[in-house]
């Protein structure tokens, strides 16, 4: 099970992201998530069996992210 402090983190930073985006600050919002999926993937280096979950989410939040704002990425 992740732990509630990476939950934590990872919803409000999914907030932030939409929040930029919704400022027309696509790019910036976009940033941060790829930090946050840096992030889970320096922490899945590790080895905590909950880390490939993270990751998942992670790269799932960027993947709607951009279909939230109309962006495809290639």
């Amino acid at each position: 099970m992740i732990p509630d402090g990476e939950i934590v983190n990872f919803l409000q930073t999914i907030f932030e992201a939409q929040d930029l985006g919704g400022m027309g600050q696509f790019a910036v919002g976009y940033e941060t998530l790829v930090a946050g999926l840096e992030r889970a993937r320096e922490i899945a280096e590790s080895g905590p069996p909950w880390a490939p979950e993270l990751v998942s989410r992670w790269g799932i939040a960027l993947d709607r992210y951009c279909e939230l704002f109309g962006v495809k990425l290639e």
